[in-house]
């Protein structure tokens, strides 16, 4: 990631602290470029979100799983709940990534997974 050091480029790495234990300067002038901080949480949303629906599917495999849901009336109505869920917890995410990070982080606290 970027990081700024009193708003201008710096160097590229991992650690504020790190980069200032180098250049010998307090950690608060240091910062992750607002765009890269962004990429990263989004990066970490949607693991999030890819996790959650690998957890819910669990080991049976999608199509395994929906195969057996829809020749049964009252699991292919439960699907159709879950799929409302997901698609809600999808929009939930792309509304809550679009916003500034920490604003970001906030939000995500209000996501029913």
């Amino acid at each position: 990631m970027r990081i700024l050091l009193d708003g201008q480029f710096f160097a590229e790495g991992d650690s504020l602290q790190a980069m200032a234990d180098v250049a010998e300067v307090p950690v608060s002038r240091f910062a992750f470029h607002p765009d890269d901080q962004r990429a990263r949480k989004r990066s970490e949303i949607q693991a999030a979100f890819a996790e959650a629906c690998r957890r819910d599917v669990g080991e049976g495999g999608f199509y395994e799983v929906l195969g057996a849901v829809l020749s049964d009336q009252t699991k292919r109505a439960a699907l159709t709940a879950h799929l409302a869920r997901l698609s809600t917890i999808r929009r939930q995410v792309e509304a809550v990534t679009t916003k500034d990070p920490s604003e970001t982080e906030r939000q995500l606290q209000s996501v029913a997974w």
